[in-house]
């Protein structure tokens, strides 16, 4: 390619930059992971109580077992359906863990309604 036709190498830094930063906020405006079944069940559990300990919720899914999403909770795994009919298993450790993301989730939306 004649030198004439190519770009000067600041001018492609810049161009680099500029798609970069699109690429960015197109890539931001997916908002991350959807949430699945249990992750919102779980937020509407806890949403009149986001301080709601990991034993107590354990004991409120319990109680929702085959009332819909729920279809049972072993020592281990807890095991929902999804709209499509296909089951899934989450851990039980791993309840905290949504339990956690769930109770920031709620505290951030209180408190940016002052």
């Amino acid at each position: 390619m004649p030198l004439y036709y190519r770009k000067p190498p600041e001018f492609l830094l810049e161009e680099a930059e500029r798609n970069r930063a699109l690429l960015m906020s197109l890539n931001g405006q997916e908002g991350g992971k959807q949430k699945d079944e249990l992750q919102l069940l779980i937020e509407r559990t806890i949403a009149n109580n986001p301080k709601m300990s990991r034993n107590r919720l354990l004991h409120r899914l319990r109680e929702e077992r085959n009332l819909g999403i729920i279809l049972d909770v072993t020592d281990s795994l807890i095991i929902f359906e999804r709209p499509d009919g296909e089951l899934v298993e989450a851990s039980l450790p791993g309840l905290k863990d949504r339990l956690s993301r769930a109770s920031k989730e709620i505290i951030a939306k209180a408190g940016k309604g002052d």
